[in-house]
């Protein structure tokens, strides 16, 4: 495996193909835009559908898809309180040595 440029999770192309896009686009259209197989294209709609990102609407048989604008992806979490009495810190663990009689 080259160490060259790292290609982006197939997730975040196919929801850049859907912003370039700004309308709706078809399983092949998406397909032709990121250049990545069925399997990873559906598997990444199916992720951005369940966090919302994603819908899609049915016509004759064909799945059309678009960006809803919402993400719940991300973790808003609040800031800790600091504590009255620090906890004890973790002692790092010691590898012994082990000798070898006659040295």
């Amino acid at each position: 495996m080259s160490k060259g440029l790292k290609k982006p999770p197939i997730t975040l192309q196919v929801q850049e193909a859907l912003t370039w896009a700004d309308d709706l686009l078809s399983l092949e259209d998406v397909i032709l835009l990121t250049g990545c197989t069925v399997n990873q294209v559906c598997a990444a709609l199916c992720h951005l559908h369940k966090h919302r990102v994603v819908d899609s609407i049915d016509q004759e048989g064909k799945s059309y898809y678009y960006l809803t604008g919402e993400d719940c992806r991300f973790r808003h979490l609040e800031l800790r309180t600091p504590e009255d009495r620090p906890r004890k810190q973790r002692r790092s663990c010691v590898r012994h040595q082990i000798t070898l009689a006659g040295n």
